[in-house]
């Protein structure tokens, strides 16, 4: 290198820098630089990756951050558990959702698959969520520069709209601890390369003290019951008349899952469970996606912002034998149904609880085509992080029919019974820790398929037994169930599924 500038350098790790050998410095740094980062990428964890995006954006390193980033997105569903996550400033989960801006293709380049952006969607909801004293709040950036826009980028609120090109609006997002990003990669939006964005906001909050259920015999209509006033009130028409299998409310918006029946091959009958979404505000209905694999007698739950759907029959009563997610946080559906997980075993009519990131299937019965039916006492336990089933310790009693209810970090079985006497006032619960299940005080009605929900931190379990539902509750401090009687339901109240706003 020719030139006249004599200026010495004073260089940290060693020998001065000079125009002799600035040059070899130059080389030999940007090797290291080079192995540092991939000595990084080799060594990458859950717990050590926001440190390194927090050094990465910091110092400015983006060939730290192109391999940072992408494992945090791949594991952003463990990692909102970390603390370091959910302490990450405003403008580190801008900087984080980046990727969510880019043309499609390069996005799914980098392995950012579909599953990869609905758990990196959930795990920034939980972030929103969160609201340390000392988090550093900084003035919210544009998370893409207008003159960055990829072809097929695109992204503003959602209007009823038709498809979208490259010359539509980019917009920031405003205050990301105050609303959530939906993005839809379903239908035709899938097809043609980019994700539809659109900005929810998630400030207002369903009332408290509430619980939601449907009544009718033909047409089906939602109900409040008022649990501080012991007052119950019709809000809104169902668009459907089927029954409902599970009920959920998540800030303003409550998420049912129902069934429609449809012919099927020889007369058979198939049974697809149908998504609904109502706005508890609007009392608007909203269809969600159909599933992969329609079923009948199958089992659900929700938990951790999603719903999921395990096992049941397909036409000419085959076994399913997939677990399908579907992720709802606040209410709001977002993608399309998934599938997780296989069951390593057969079972209808189970009872399915949630508890600390796992599924739990009790109970049961037997596949149609043995010799002979029978209900089960089994426990299966379904890790959704490593989506490995383990069997755990059985019931005391076989039983169908029975309602699963999480608290105090253990399952309550509550009611259910056998093929023959389907109705039973027994209750067992499970304790995960020591895999162990004990006997509870049994309650003062029989009951099956009753719905349950939590309230002033006791038990409460609602219908579930011939004429006029009734409403019981279970103080865990004194083992003791009390009917409680202020509570006037309507005959033909279904409330096997039940949806409470606490």
């Amino acid at each position: 290198m020719s030139g006249t500038n004599n200026i010495v350098i004073e260089n940290p790790f060693g020998e001065p820098i000079s125009t002799e050998n600035v040059q070899i410095f130059l080389k030999f740094s940007r090797r290291c630089y080079l192995s540092c980062v991939s000595f990084i990428q080799s060594g990458l964890t859950q717990t050590n990756c926001i440190p390194y995006l927090q050094f990465g954006i910091s110092e400015n390193c983006e060939d730290l951050l192109q391999v940072v980033v992408p494992f945090i997105w791949k594991n952003a569903k463990p990692l909102i558990y970390q603390p370091d996550f959910l302490d990450l400033s405003t403008n580190e989960i801008n900087y984080l959702m980046k990727p969510a801006f880019c043309n499609a293709k390069e996005v799914f380049e980098h392995g950012l698959l579909c599953e990869s952006l609905s758990e990196m969607l959930l795990a920034v909801y939980a972030w929103m969520n969160v609201d340390p004293e000392h988090r550093q709040i900084e003035p919210s950036v544009n998370i893409l520069d207008r003159n960055e826009v990829q072809p097929g980028c695109s992204y503003h609120e959602c209007k009823n709209r038709s498809k979208r090109s490259a010359e539509d609006d980019v917009t920031a997002i405003h205050d990301p601890r105050s609303v959530i990003l939906e993005i839809d990669l379903t239908g035709e939006h899938q097809e043609i390369g980019f994700a539809e964005c659109r900005i929810l906001d998630t400030r207002t909050h369903a009332p408290c003290g509430k619980m939601y259920f449907m009544s009718g015999k033909g047409t089906k209509i939602l109900f409040e019951l008022d649990l501080k006033k012991s007052v119950v009130e019709s809000i809104v028409r169902c668009p459907f008349n089927s029954s409902c299998s599970v009920m959920v409310c998540q800030t303003d918006c409550l998420v049912v899952m129902c069934t429609s029946v449809a012919a099927g091959f020889q007369g058979n009958h198939e049974t697809t469970p149908i998504v609904w979404s109502l706005s508890l505000k609007e009392k608007v209905w909203k269809k969600g996606p159909s599933m992969t694999f329609p079923r009948s007698q199958f089992s659900c739950v929700f938990g951790d912002d999603a719903l999921y759907v395990l096992g049941g029959m397909q036409k000419r009563e085959s076994p399913c034998v997939t677990v399908e997610r579907l992720c709802i946080p606040s209410g709001h559906i977002l993608g399309s149904w998934e599938t997780i997980a296989e069951i390593p075993f057969h079972r209808y009519y189970s009872s399915v609880g949630f508890l600390n990131g796992k599924i739990y299937v009790v109970g049961g019965q037997s596949p149609y085509h043995t010799s002979q039916m029978y209900c089960s006492n089994s426990l299966y336990e379904l890790d959704l992080q490593t989506k490995v089933w383990t069997r755990k310790a059985t019931m005391k009693r076989e039983r169908i029919g029975l309602s699963i209810v999480g608290f105090n970090s253990c399952l309550f079985a509550i009611g259910g019974g056998e093929i023959s006497a389907p109705w039973g006032v027994h209750c067992e619960v499970y304790h995960p820790k020591t895999n162990k299940w004990s006997r509870a005080s049994s309650m003062n009605k029989p009951r099956r398929n009753a719905g349950t929900f939590i309230y002033n931190g006791k038990i409460h379990v609602v219908g579930g037994h011939p004429g006029c539902p009734t409403v019981e509750e279970y103080d865990t401090r004194t083992k003791i169930w009390k009917v409680l009687t202020n509570y006037q339901l309507p005959t033909y109240a279904n409330c096997k599924s039940v949806a409470f706003s606490g």
